[in-house]
C-alpha cells in the first residue's frame, strides 16, 4: 500500500511541476501594472471632463488609455450616404467619478468603458487615476460594444461613420442607410450615464429606428455586447463570455464560454449561434473581477437569439513592463440578434438597453434589494462549490469586514467561525477514528489467522468482512464519512477566497492584495523558476509548517499497513504547499489559521475526550 501512496505523490508533484512549466512557457502570467499606470493620449475630439475620480474636480491632465479606431479605409465610400461622407472622426468622452467612457464616430460604438470601482487603491494596483479597471474594448476593424447592424438588409452599418454629439453626460450617435429595395432608415443611439448614487455602474442606451421610406422589409437587428478584455490578474479561470438565458421554469441559466470556446465553435460552424426559445436575459463578459453586460429593459420579441464575433487583441498587454513583448490574445463578444420589420416612413421602433460596467461584487449583485440583482448569476464561482453555502460565507465575510477590521482579519474571523461550527463534527470524527483504530487492533490476531488459513485474496476478504460484522466494526471509520460531509464547506470557502472582488488590493500584514500571492521578497535570480517564479511567498510556507505540525500530531494507527500509509500522508502538506504557493494569499491565510486551529483542537480532544475513553 505504501508504495502506491509514494508513487501517487511523486506523480502528482511531477504533474504539478510539468504543468507549471508548460503554463509559463505557453501562457506566461501578465506582469504587474507599473506604478501610476501608463496612459496614452486619446486621438480625436474629447469632451471636457467635469471631475476626477478622486473627487478633486477640474480636468484630469492625464488622458485615459488608448482607443484603437477602425481604419477609415475599412468603409467603402460608395456604401456611405452623401450626408455622412464629411462626418468628422470624433471620440466623445464622458468622465465621472465612476466611468471613463468614449463614444467613437466609427460605428457609433462605446469604444472604451473604464471603471473606477475598487475601494482599496494602491499606487500600482492598475486602477490609479488615468488607468482604471477596463470593462470593454474596441479592436481595430471589429465592431465595438453597441455596434448596430441590420442583417439581411444588404448594408453593413457597423463600420460606417456616425454623427456623434455630446450634451453634458448624454451622447447621441446618428446614421442613415439605404436598404435593399430603396427603403431608408435613420438610426439614433442615445447614451445616458446613470446619476443614481445607489445604482451608479450602468449606462442607459436607447436605439431608435426611424423609417424614412417604404418599410415592411424583414431584417435582424444585431447589437454587439461587451468584448472579453485581456486580463491583468491571474484569475483567468473565472473569465469568459456570459450568456444568460431563461429556462423552462423562467429561471436564469448562465452559459460561460471562454474566447477559446467561441473560436473553436466558429471554426466548426461560422454561423454558430445560441437559440433562446424561453428568452434572453442578458449577454456580457467577465474578466479581472469585472462584469460588463448588455441587457434589454423590455422582453425581446420571439425568435431573438445570440450570435458571436471574435477577434485578436494585438495591443500592448495592459500593465506589462516596458520593452516586454506582448503576444496577440484571442477575444470574443456575444451579440443580440432581434428579428424585426423595418419601420415605414414616419414610424419609429425603439429598443431600450442597459449596459452594466462594474465589479462582479456579491453584495452589489446578489442581495435581494441590490439594484443589479438581475446579474446575480454572474458572480464568479468555482466548480463543485455549493451556491447556498458560497453565498452565506461571502455574506459573513463582508459583514466581518464591514466592522472595520478589514478583509485580512475578516478571513481570520471567518476561519474561527467556520471551524468552531464544524467542531462537533471534527470531535466526533477524531474520536470515531481512534475508537475504530483501537477495535481494529483488538481483532488483528484473528485477521492474521484468516490470512494464514485462506490464501485466496477473495476468500480472505469475505472472511474478514464476516469477522468485522460479527464484532460490529464498520469497514470505514465514521470519521471518514464525516469528513465528506465537510467537503462542500471547504470547496465553497476555496471559491469565496479566490473570487471576492472586495478583497482586491486589501492589505494584511505584508500582503498588499489578498486575491494575489503575498510576494514578501523579490528574488531576481529565481525569475522563471518552477513554483518560485522570482518571489518568496511566506504565507504558503507558514501554511506548510502549521499543516505539517498538525499532521504529525495525529496519532498513527496500530495496524502496520495503515500506519505506513498514515506516515506517508504526513508529507501531503508539503505537496499542497507547492500547489498553493502562487494562489491568493487570502486562501493561504485561511489554511494557515485553520491548521493552527487544528493543533489546538487535537490537544483539546486528546486531553478531554480521548483520555476519558482510554484511547
Amino acid at each position: 500500500m505504501e508504495k502506491r501512496v509514494v508513487t501517487a505523490m511523486l506523480l502528482s508533484v511531477a504533474l504539478l511541476l510539468g504543468w507549471t512549466w508548460l503554463a509559463n512557457l505557453y501562457a506566461p502570467p501578465p506582469a504587474p501594472a507599473p506604478v501610476g499606470g501608463t496612459p496614452t493620449a486619446v486621438t480625436g475630439t474629447i469632451g471636457g471632463a467635469t471631475g476626477l475620480p478622486d473627487g478633486s474636480g477640474g480636468v484630469d491632465p492625464v488622458p485615459p488609455g488608448p482607443v484603437a479606431p477602425i481604419p477609415p479605409e475599412a468603409v467603402p465610400n460608395e456604401a456611405v450616404p452623401d450626408e455622412l461622407r464629411d462626418v468628422p472622426d470624433v471620440q466623445e468622452q464622458i468622465r465621472t467619478d465612476v466611468f471613463d467612457l468614449i463614444v467613437d464616430s466609427h460605428g457609433g460604438v462605446l469604444a472604451q468603458a473604464n471603471v473606477w470601482a475598487c475601494e482599496y487603491h494602491l499606487r500600482a494596483d492598475g486602477e490609479v487615476r488615468g488607468d482604471p479597471g477596463r470593462a470593454t474594448i474596441t479592436l481595430p476593424g471589429r465592431p465595438g460594444l453597441l455596434a448596430i447592424g441590420l442583417r439581411g438588409s444588404g448594408v453593413d452599418l457597423m463600420d460606417r461613420p456616425w454623427r456623434v454629439e455630446r450634451n453634458g453626460k448624454v451622447v447621441t450617435a446618428t446614421t442613415t442607410a439605404t436598404l435593399e429595395g430603396g427603403a431608408r432608415v435613420e438610426i439614433v443611439k442615445t447614451f445616458r450615464v446613470s446619476t443614481d448614487p445607489a445604482a451608479k455602474f450602468h449606462i442607459d442606451v436607447d436605439v431608435e429606428l426611424r423609417g424614412l421610406g417604404q418599410g415592411g422589409k424583414r431584417a435582424t437587428l444585431e447589437v454587439v455586447g461587451p468584448w472579453l478584455v485581456r486580463p491583468i490578474t491571474p484569475n483567468a479561470a473565472e473569465d469568459g463570455i456570459l450568456v444568460a438565458l431563461a429556462d423552462e421554469d423562467d429561471e436564469t441559466e448562465v452559459e460561460k464560454l471562454t474566447a477559446a470556446d467561441i473560436k473553436e465553435s466558429l471554426a466548426e460552424d461560422p454561423e454558430y449561434e445560441m437559440q433562446a426559445p424561453q428568452g434572453i436575459r442578458w449577454i456580457g463578459s467577465l474578466g479581472d473581477f469585472y462584469l460588463s453586460a448588455l441587457e434589454s429593459l423590455e422582453p425581446l420579441p420571439s425568435g431573438a437569439y445570440v450570435g458571436f464575433v471574435q477577434g485578436v487583441d494585438k495591443s500592448p498587454n495592459r500593465g506589462a513592463e516596458p520593452g516586454v513583448k506582448s503576444e496577440p490574445w484571442s477575444t470574443a463578444a456575444a451579440t443580440l440578434r432581434i428579428p424585426l420589420q423595418v419601420p415605414a416612413n414616419g414610424t419609429t421602433e425603439t429598443f431600450h438597453f442597459r449596459v452594466y460596467a462594474g465589479p462582479a461584487s456579491r453584495p452589489l449583485l446578489t442581495a435581494d434589494d441590490a439594484p443589479y440583482h438581475e446579474f446575480a448569476h454572474a458572480v464568479p464561482s468555482r466548480m463543485l462549490s455549493v451556491p447556498a453555502i458560497t453565498d452565506l460565507l461571502g455574506w459573513l465575510l463582508s459583514k466581518f469586514a464591514a466592522t472595520g477590521m478589514g478583509y485580512g482579519l475578516a478571513v481570520v474571523a471567518l476561519t474561527i467561525l467556520v471551524r468552531g461550527a464544524l467542531f462537533p463534527l471534527s470531535r466526533k470524527s477524531q474520536i470515531s477514528m481512534r475508537v475504530h483504530s483501537k477495535r481494529m487492533a483488538s481483532i488483528k490476531p484473528k485477521m492474521d489467522a484468516i490470512k494464514k488459513r485462506y490464501k485466496d485474496p477473495k476468500k480472505q476478504q469475505e472472511e474478514t468482512m464476516k469477522l468485522m460484522r460479527k464484532e460490529k466494526i464498520s469497514p470505514v471509520p465514521g470519521g471518514c464519512l464525516l469528513a465528506f460531509v465537510q467537503m462542500p464547506v471547504w470547496i465553497s470557502l476555496y471559491a469565496i477566497l479566490q473570487t471576492t472582488y472586495e478583497m482586491r488590493h486589501a492589505k494584511f500584514l505584508w500582503a498588499s492584495d489578498l486575491t494575489a500571492p503575498d510576494h514578501l521578497l523579490h528574488l531576481p535570480f529565481a525569475e522563471g523558476w518552477i513554483v518560485l517564479d522570482g518571489w518568496l511567498n511566506l504565507f504558503p510556507i507558514l501554511m506548510m509548517i502549521t499543516w505539517g505540525i498538525s499532521a504529525h500530531m495525529q496519532p498513527l494507527p496500530d495496524d502496520p499497513q495503515q500506519r505506513q500509509t498514515a506516515k506517508m500522508m504526513r508529507w501531503m502538506p508539503m505537496m499542497f504547499g507547492l500547489i498553493l504557493y502562487n494562489y491568493p494569499s487570502g486562501l493561504t491565510i485561511y489554511m494557515t489559521c485553520s491548521a493552527l486551529w487544528s493543533i489546538g483542537e487535537v490537544q483539546l480532544i486528546r486531553r478531554v475526550w480521548l483520555n476519558k475513553l482510554g484511547v
